[in-house]
């Protein structure tokens, strides 16, 4: 009896060609995804077996997030950019960043690693909204917060004035009489 392994249910990564994964001979284990007997068709699947990652991703990821992508694909309205492997999002024109030309191919490149906030989630239809825009702003943030937090323990030139004034008795303009 045999079965046919869709491309797409080879793994959850995208792949081209089956020869990424597989070898002609290899012994595999698969899932019985669907019997047609009208077609006398079986049809099986590979990626079935470690669970579906998107359900675990949308577990464990929430909106606000910060992750670290790589980009994977660069379109007219915005670029692809692989969160983990099999799991893409979307970073459209608007939230790639300021001060950017119109075109993404001309400020980004294939392979470049970013860090990116999840600002939307559609588990149903399995995409994700990101943002480098965002994510800068974010990074910003923490870097000035990190900042305001190591300079507290510090003295300012006008903390030390101000120890100085106090200490000073005013001058009186009075003249005694007869002075």
């Amino acid at each position: 009896m045999e079965g046919l392994v869709h491309i797409s249910d080879i793994s959850w990564e995208k792949i081209k060609h089956p020869s990424e994964k597989l070898k002609p001979g290899e012994e595999i284990e698969v899932v019985l995804l669907n019997v047609d007997l009208e077609k006398q068709k079986v049809s099986l699947g590979i990626k079935q077996l470690q669970g579906d990652i998107w359900e675990d991703f949308f577990s464990r990821q929430k909106v606000g997030d910060m992750v670290k992508v790589k980009i994977v694909r660069i379109t007219d309205f915005g670029l692809f950019a692989e969160i983990v492997p099999g799991i893409e999002g979307v970073v459209f024109n608007s939230e790639l960043g300021d001060n950017l030309p119109d075109n993404p191919a001309e400020a980004f490149q294939i392979g470049e690693e970013r860090m990116a906030k999840i600002i939307k989630l559609n588990p149903q239809a399995r995409k994700i909204s990101l943002s480098f825009r965002q994510a800068q702003i974010e990074q910003q943030k923490k870097e000035f917060q990190k900042y305001l937090e190591g300079q507290s323990d510090r003295l300012t030139l006008g903390d030390l004035l101000k120890e100085q004034l106090k200490n000073l008795t005013p001058k009186s303009n009075h003249k005694k009489e007869g002075e």
